[in-house]
């Protein structure tokens, strides 16, 4: 069986560009950078070279992201603002240009390379296709999945197959917790551990008005908190929301940010929006 490696174009990119750059500080707030091109390809180049040989791959696909428009802003125009004016390494786009041109690529209008790699990742195919990425967000498509950074960092987590429910788990738990690093706050006031009772004990935490019975203040009343089971999944999801003051509507469009687009979400050049 073939195997074919989906890899990130916006990480690889990255990470070689800002690790060969050199920073220099000339004083009075004058500042430069400067990074050698050759060096950055051969840094991507041994990177793809260590991937095939460990992962036993037949096959490189570079993913790349639409530069100038992204189907998200339509969604939420905030999205990923926070990262607006921020500093890209320099020759980080001549890197991905390289990058396109010397391996096969595929870049979809419109879309980021998370959403090209989620597509070719679950769309009909033979052989074996592994999504290569540092990214978490990619453990919200079905696929075999591989993170650099896993071994990187001694933990030596090998290939990894997601499977559907665990992909649309991760998905809600994104859409309710948020990703700071994307721009999206997900539900206000839930955090990890909040999401996790959601999704697996369909249980809100949710405020409600109780009468004092006695003493000084009594007939009085004033803000408490309880747990209220709900029936199903996005019954507890949309609770969530209400009890923040938003409405379905807010938790569909938090969900459809931390979506990754699969084949099926994307047909005839249209984006499908996700529905519960």
């Amino acid at each position: 069986m073939s195997t074919a490696l989906l890899l990130d174009a916006d990480i690889f990119a990255y990470q070689a560009s800002a690790s060969k750059q050199r920073d220099y500080d000339w004083g009075d707030g004058v500042t430069s950078q400067v990074a050698d091109l050759d060096e950055m390809k051969a840094a991507v180049e041994d990177e793809i070279e260590h991937l095939v040989a460990i992962l036993k791959a037949d096959e490189v696909i570079v993913c790349l992201s639409d530069e100038v428009d992204n189907f998200r802003k339509e969604v939420d125009q905030t999205y990923k603002q926070n990262r607006a004016g921020s500093e890209r390494p320099v020759q980080l786009y001549e890197l991905k240009e390289w990058l396109a041109a010397e391996w096969p690529s595929v870049g979809i209008p419109r879309l980021e390379a998370d959403d090209v790699m989620g597509i070719l990742a679950t769309e009909p195919h033979e052989g074996r296709r592994i999504i290569v990425s540092d990214d978490k967000d990619m453990q919200t498509v079905p696929c075999w999945f591989y993170r650099p950074c896993r071994n990187r960092d001694g933990k030596k987590e090998g290939v990894r197959l997601i499977e559907p429910e665990l992909a649309e788990r991760f998905m809600l738990w994104q859409g309710l917790a948020g990703d700071t690093t994307d721009g999206y706050a997900g539900c206000p006031g839930i955090g990890p551990k909040a999401a996790d009772r959601i999704l697996d004990e369909f249980v809100v935490r949710e405020s409600y008005q109780h009468e004092l019975k006695s003493g000084a203040r009594k007939g009085q009343f004033e803000t408490r908190r309880h747990d209220v089971t709900y029936g199903s999944r996005w019954e507890a999801i949309v609770a969530a929301f209400a009890e923040a003051g938003l409405t379905e509507a807010d938790a569909i469009r938090q969900v459809n940010l931390a979506r990754i687009l699969k084949h099926t979400d994307y047909v005839d050049g249209r984006i499908l929006p996700w529905t519960p």
